[in-house]
């Protein structure tokens, strides 16, 4: 079945779901399911290059899908790396040092297959933001591709800062700065997503790390330098309990990102919500395009946080 006619049986619902896929159960018809299931396994099998030839001649004129398809492989390896890797560390407590050394060295590499996986996927997305129709085959093949793996909700994570990263680069563009992909390098071992400036890499330099959570309440930026973990901030929420204290809680990722600053960069934690005040999604779950409402209420955060460092539009 061409994979490029795939036969939808009712309008894509743009919701956002932690524990069900966006697509699967309502979109694709069960033999749509099960073919796309099988060519994913064939994909990543023994016959890995006759198989690629066959996805690239039907997806001709798409190599872009066909390279973010194809580094799906690669997310899954570098993920069971790692949580073997952890499982290793937490069950064994006598290793040798060789053993640990072995152990870093697999991790290094594994974060860096990732981090250079994500920056692909990461791309794609931001380069095709309005080609929605393709982008809709790809979340199909990615949800499909991590289901057939039993990954999904690693794979719904990962999905989720992609669509954050894409939100990010359009909302730090609508403020009229550069913005571009950090090196994977930066992105798996510095906290660095993007680097912002005013124009290239110099002078106004800025280091971006985003977080795009369920959890979150609304849009939020601080400058890492000058945040005190300690401090939280007393803000109004809309919520049944009235007043919270709302601040954002360091994590690995965060203390790197300060940690590896020069001194004449900055360097910002930006949180993106699911969800904008009024209950409507904040971003496209399809384009990683953030709503008016997020684009008006990052603007009124990045005032705050970019004062006297950027020259906004």
């Amino acid at each position: 079945m061409p994979i490029e006619a795939p036969k939808l049986v009712t309008s894509i619902e743009k919701t956002s779901s932690e524990k069900s896929p966006l697509f699967v159960e309502k979109v694709l018809t069960p033999e749509v399911i099960t073919q796309l299931s099988k060519e994913i396994v064939q994909v990543t099998g023994v016959n890995k290059g006759s198989s690629e030839d066959e996805w690239r001649e039907k997806l001709k004129g798409s190599e872009y899908l066909v390279e973010a398809v194809f580094t799906l492989p690669t997310i899954f390896d570098a993920e069971c790396t790692l949580e073997n890797i952890k499982k290793a560390l937490e069950q064994n407590n006598s290793l040798n040092q060789s053993e640990k050394n072995t152990l870093r060295d697999s991790k290094i590499v594994a974060l860096q297959d990732l981090a250079e996986s994500l920056g692909i996927l990461s791309k794609y997305l931001i380069d095709h933001c309005f080609a929605e129709k393709e982008l809709e085959i790809f979340w199909k093949i990615y949800e499909t591709y991590s289901i057939e793996k039993d990954m999904f909700p690693t794979f719904e994570g990962i999905r989720a800062g992609i669509i954050g990263q894409s939100a990010s680069y359009h909302l730090i563009k609508s403020l009229g700065l550069n913005c571009s992909l950090a090196h994977p390098d930066e992105d798996a071992f510095q906290g660095t997503d993007f680097i912002i400036s005013n124009s290239g890499r110099a002078p106004d330099i800025g280091r971006l790390q985003v977080k795009h959570k369920h959890e979150s309440a609304r849009v939020e930026m601080i400058n890492v330098k000058s945040y005190d973990p300690t401090f939280a901030v007393e803000t109004e929420l809309d919520t049944i309990n009235g007043r919270h204290l709302a601040h954002i809680v360091p994590d690995e990722s965060l203390a790197n990102l300060k940690n590896s600053c020069s001194p004449d960069e900055f360097a910002f934690y930006l949180e993106l919500p699911d969800k904008n005040p009024d209950g409507s999604l904040a971003i496209n779950n399809i384009s990683g395009i953030p709503s008016e409402t997020l684009v008006k209420n990052f603007k009124v955060e990045s005032d705050i946080a970019f004062k006297n460092i950027f020259v906004l539009q």
